[in-house]
């Protein structure tokens, strides 16, 4: 496998990322407390190039029925104001970069069975994020960011159980957080790249990484796989 250069990858994942969004969004990078639903100043650190609609429509589902979000209190946090409606209007799913890649955000086909070792890696895996302590912070942002952190740092690193950890650590976080929460935390993390910490890159070794990977490169993966989980979702993804 050819080895790119850590600054060739950062400029590739910036790019992917910006295309994910659509044309004439701005982002914030500290994160903008008067995001609506209907109306959001922030754009995203790439501006994205396509005018193109999501691909698919939103279902007619009870997710869908109960998109609209009461209006937000002075103590609700920005994240409960995002509704369906605005996923779709700013998130183009047809922009992520591909699950078959090699290099960038890889996600295993249902059946494709890993190898015994990588089976084993898998396992030890699950088991640790039972305790894992940065996957049970009270703040349900910074919770899944820091677990969407995982497979970012497996990506990063080009471990041979890259492409299979994305399940387990998907599965985990649609247990750690209620499902109609999840989907207004996906897009925030996914729409907020720079915001919350990083320290849990510190803290990747009880879960059987090599070490800490720079912080730019795992925040870009990391706001990819989310909105690769995000379109999973809401049915905008259909995995294969």
């Amino acid at each position: 496998m050819s080895v790119t250069s850590p600054a060739t990858r950062r400029q590739r994942a910036r790019q992917v990322f910006g295309a994910v969004f659509l044309a004439g969004i701005a982002l914030n990078a500290c994160g903008d407390e008067k995001s609506e639903a209907t109306h959001v100043d922030p754009a995203p650190p790439s501006p994205a190039a396509s005018s193109s609609s999501p691909a698919v429509a939103a279902p007619a589902s009870a997710k869908e029925a109960a998109a609209p979000s009461p209006p937000r209190t002075p103590s609700s946090p920005a994240w409960k104001a995002v509704t369906v409606r605005l996923i779709d209007e700013k998130i183009d799913f047809t922009h992520l970069p591909p699950d078959s890649s090699v290099t960038f955000t890889p996600i295993a086909r249902s059946d494709e069975q890993p190898e015994q070792d990588v089976v084993d890696q898998l396992i030890q895996l699950g088991e640790a994020l039972q305790t894992w302590r940065p996957g049970k912070v009270a703040d349900p942002v910074q919770r899944v960011r820091n677990l969407l952190y995982i497979p970012a740092a497996v990506d990063i690193f080009q471990l041979p159980a890259e492409s299979h950890v994305p399940a387990v650590v998907f599965a985990h976080i649609r247990r750690a957080v209620p499902e109609d929460d999840l989907i207004k935390v996906l897009y925030w993390i996914a729409y907020h790249p720079d915001a919350g910490d990083d320290e849990a890159l510190n803290d990747l070794q009880p879960l059987g990484l090599p070490g800490s990977p720079g912080a730019d490169e795992a925040r870009n993966r990391s706001a990819v796989y989310a909105v690769k989980l995000l379109g999973r979702l809401l049915g905008r993804i259909n995995p294969r």
